[in-house]
């Protein structure tokens, strides 16, 4: 099969696959990319020496455990991190402590920066 290749490579290329912007695409643009289908295709350029999958994986979470060997069979170079979820609350408490923790931090800095602009005054 002699496909068009659209891709005009110059030299060696090195391909990284960020999985969580194409995932985005499925929902934005409604496209639905083939992991195999990728990989596939991009083998057809004998510029291409390495691809590397990135990819936030969940621990525990079946499908995505299945979905990152699924990747490292088709012959990707997987490169994964544990995705760390944030707690969020709508409580009012979890927002007053957010602000009390957001002025602490700005009163030190504006304490250090009077510090440092008092022993600037001294030195001139």
């Amino acid at each position: 099969m002699n496909e068009e290749k659209l891709l005009k490579l110059k030299g060696k290329t090195f391909v990284c696959i960020d999985w969580a912007n194409v995932y985005g695409w499925f929902n934005g643009l409604k496209w639905k990319i083939d992991p195999q289908k990728l990989f596939d295709y991009l083998k057809r350029y004998p510029e291409i020496y390495k691809q590397n999958f990135y990819y936030g994986k969940e621990v525990g979470n079946i499908k995505s455990e299945e979905f990152q060997k699924t990747i490292e069979n088709i012959g990707f170079i997987m490169r994964t991190k544990e995705v760390k979820w944030v707690p969020v609350s709508l409580e009012k408490s979890y927002f007053k402590k957010l602000i009390k923790d957001l002025f602490d931090v700005l009163d030190k800095i504006k304490n250090s920066n009077s510090e440092l602009s008092a022993k600037l005054y001294d030195l001139i």
